[in-house]
């Protein structure tokens, strides 16, 4: 009896996620200017580092290992990069409104969710902050 509650309540768990992945949201992605000037280099790095974005997509946006251990699984943050295994493999470019979307409501570019992307810590991110913040990783994740 213990065994079938179990499996119900991980088959109902496991489905309720999976639709949240496939469900279409209808967000509407400002459209922000990105600064480009020598004076937000200091803001958008600290920005970056006090959100703690390199803990997850690495100190150069190339992807990062959070959780490697039997127990608990395995879960990488993603190359934000247009190198081999990044963006490129999925998309042929990358607006800043997809930045804005991906960072404070946690969806790619179809408005599908991004798996693990904590967006609720960048929902109510100051706008200059944003901006800095996309300025920052568009350093990484350009094409070259």
């Amino acid at each position: 009896m213990l065994v079938a509650i179990v499996l119900i309540n991980f088959g109902f768990v496991y489905f309720k996620t999976k639709s949240r992945f496939i469900k279409t949201y209808q967000v509407n992605a400002q459209s922000i200017p990105v600064p480009t000037d020598s004076e937000v280099i200091a803001l958008r790095k600290h920005v970056a580092l006090t959100k703690g974005c390199d803990d997850c997509h690495g100190k150069d946006f190339g992807g990062n290992v959070v959780i490697d251990d039997p127990a608990l699984g395995f879960i990488a943050g993603p190359n934000l990069t247009w190198g081999q295994g990044g963006l490129s493999t999925r998309y042929t470019s990358f607006s800043d409104e997809d930045y804005v979307r991906a960072i404070k409501h946690g969806l790619n570019k179809e408005s599908k969710s991004l798996k693990l992307m904590p967006s609720y810590e960048y929902f109510l991110l100051a706008q200059n902050d944003l901006e800095a913040l996309i300025a920052y990783f568009k350093k990484f994740t350009s094409r070259k």
